[in-house]
């Protein structure tokens, strides 16, 4: 029973190993992801009940090395603020380290759409009267539509949900979102 084991362990790593050559736009990219994000229930955690605290800062960014191993699935890890919110003297900044797995469906020669999904390594850090940080895991989950500009170039718009976490203060829990426009570089 081992070597039946040991032959189908063999079997599919080859399979995996031989897919990128097998596939048309295989390789390795990399990319850059600007946007909005908003920390739901961001303003609501006690220390920033009533100071004027903003839950949408306007700017996430993210820096993405991402391999597609056939024309549909890829795997990406990627790295940025996922979001904060501010007010008072007191500073709220989710930032994130994640690895997902995206399939993407050809809509054409240029045009494509996605889904992703993974996980998210992310560090709240709290500032102001006092310093905490923590860091926690979560699903990510993102949805996108790509626009390739030339074989090398692409263009996407994409949405990113961080996940939901508790700060223990004895707030709402938060929600980390993302919206952004992401530059690609295809190699």
């Amino acid at each position: 029973m081992a070597i039946r084991y040991k032959a189908w362990v063999l079997a599919l790593l080859c399979g995996v190993l031989a897919t990128p050559a097998m596939a048309s736009d295989e390789g390795a990219y990399v990319s850059l992801s600007l946007g909005n994000s908003n920390v739901i229930n961001g303003c609501q955690a006690a220390p920033l009940v009533g100071t004027g605290c903003s839950d949408k800062t306007g700017f996430s960014y993210r820096a993405t090395y991402g391999y597609q191993y056939t024309p549909t699935w890829a795997l990406e890890a990627s790295y940025g603020k996922l979001g904060s919110a501010s007010g008072g003297g007191y500073l709220l900044l989710a930032l994130g380290l994640s690895v997902t797995a995206t399939a993407t469906l050809h809509l054409g020669d240029t045009l494509a759409v996605y889904v992703k999904g993974g996980f998210v390594r992310a560090e709240l850090k709290e500032s102001g009267t006092y310093y905490s940080s923590s860091s926690m895991n979560r699903p990510i989950i993102g949805a996108g539509i790509e626009y390739s500009v030339t074989p090398q170039f692409a263009i996407r718009l994409q949405g990113d949900h961080f996940g939901i976490y508790d700060l223990g203060h004895g707030g709402p829990k938060i929600q980390l979102l993302a919206n952004s426009i992401v530059f690609v570089e295809k190699y």
